[in-house]
């Protein structure tokens, strides 16, 4: 598949900064719940193949980085069908 088969948009849903994950997630769960209808409508748009939840994280230097996700948000996403990802960053230190 190639850029031109496909077409998309970006919505910014929390302007925290990426070493904030916790006010990122109490962003995204305002904006998902502020927006249900509107989402699930979008949801079954004809042709749309995705919607995905990007959290963009800062690289932390520790041995193991995990993230975890409340399970309010997760049953949210799944409802709506979102898919999570979780992009991360090279911290400030880098």
């Amino acid at each position: 598949m190639t850029p031109d088969d496909e077409s998309g948009m970006n919505v910014s849903v929390s302007d925290r900064e990426f070493t904030d994950l916790t006010g990122q997630i109490d962003d995204a769960m305002r904006f998902l719940n502020d927006h249900l209808e509107e989402l699930k409508r979008l949801r079954e748009f004809p042709g749309l193949e995705r919607l995905v939840l990007d959290f963009p994280v800062a690289d932390r230097d520790v041995m193991i980085q995990s993230e975890r996700f409340p399970v309010d948000l997760i049953s949210l996403i799944s409802e709506l069908k979102i898919e999570l990802v979780v992009s991360r960053y090279p911290g400030q230190d880098s």
